[in-house]
């Protein structure tokens, strides 16, 4: 059976939809005032970038399916990242920022017997290191 992990929605994710927000409001005030092109256009490619973004935070998902594959789905505009769980040599839970000891972002760094390095963001990011390690395990059992 498949296993489903949906994305964590970070303070960044946040901060950029609202800066995009915050851009989307001042060339709205500035159509107001007097249109010209540039500004309807600056506009389209603003509010299209935040519907990009909502849609990644939304759509973001880690699959993780019987067959040993780790499937990234980041939404419809990016493409799927699949690797062989199998492949992954190293699964490390770092912090990407903490305040004064206290861990304000967590993150899962998998590392690949290519040397490729990926960084997912799981919601549960114990059970999601537990899963990997129990499918490579289950891996070595089998072969």
């Amino acid at each position: 059976m498949n296993r489903l992990f949906h994305a964590k929605i970070t303070t960044g994710q946040y901060a950029v939809l609202v800066f995009l927000f915050i851009c989307v409001a001042c060339l709205l005030w500035q159509v107001d005032n007097g249109t010209k092109p540039v500004v309807g256009i600056l506009l389209s490619i603003v509010i299209f970038l935040m519907v990009v973004v909502v849609e990644r935070m939304i759509n973001t998902t880690y699959t993780i399916t019987t067959d040993g594959m780790l499937v990234i789905h980041k939404g419809r505009f990016a493409r799927d990242v699949i690797v062989d769980i199998h492949d992954i040599v190293k699964v490390e839970n770092v912090c990407s920022f903490s305040f004064s000891g206290i861990k304000i972002g967590e993150r899962v760094r998998l590392t690949t017997d290519k040397q490729v390095i990926l960084f997912v963001n799981p919601d549960n990011v114990g059970d999601f290191i537990g899963k990997i390690n129990k499918t490579k395990e289950t891996r070595i059992y089998e072969d």
